[in-house]
């Protein structure tokens, strides 16, 4: 997809035209931010989920709050954590990230940041894993 054409208005709205293999795309706006789903989530360990960050003009990251510090994803020193990014209608981006076999490392805060003319917005979302459920088997025997 390339852009045919940027314009920009006092309000910081932009409007955008692009060309798609069959199709042009028009697109007008300000910066906006949202994550999907915007709650906090508790999950089994071993498990996975998604979140997914859209946003409009500027550039989408994610980040994993450790105590003082961020970690920009994906990391290394994170294992278990993907980030895929895709185009949607109208120039939205869409980036989400996947913790895979979550534990303990994973819990804490994640934060999508769209950054757009020096300025940040974010949001965040609180994931929690906890360990399985243990399960009582009772084999009886018969003698």
């Amino acid at each position: 997809m390339n852009i045919l054409h940027i314009t920009y208005n006092k309000n910081n709205y932009r409007t955008l035209i692009y060309v798609a293999s069959f199709y042009i795309i028009f697109f007008s706006g300000k910066a906006e931010i949202s994550v999907i789903p915007f709650k906090a989530r508790r999950i089994l360990t071993g498990s996975s989920l998604t979140y997914a960050c859209e946003g409009t003009l500027g550039t989408l990251t994610w980040f994993k709050e450790n105590n003082s510090s961020s970690i920009k994803l994906p990391s290394p020193s994170l294992l278990g954590v993907s980030i895929t990014s895709s185009f949607l209608k109208y120039g939205r981006m869409r980036k989400e990230v996947t913790i895979s076999n979550a534990d303990s490392s994973h819990i804490g805060m994640y934060e999508c940041r769209l950054n757009y003319k020096g300025k940040t917005m974010q949001r965040s979302v609180q994931v929690d894993v906890r360990g399985k459920l243990k399960m009582l088997l009772a084999i009886c025997y018969k003698f």
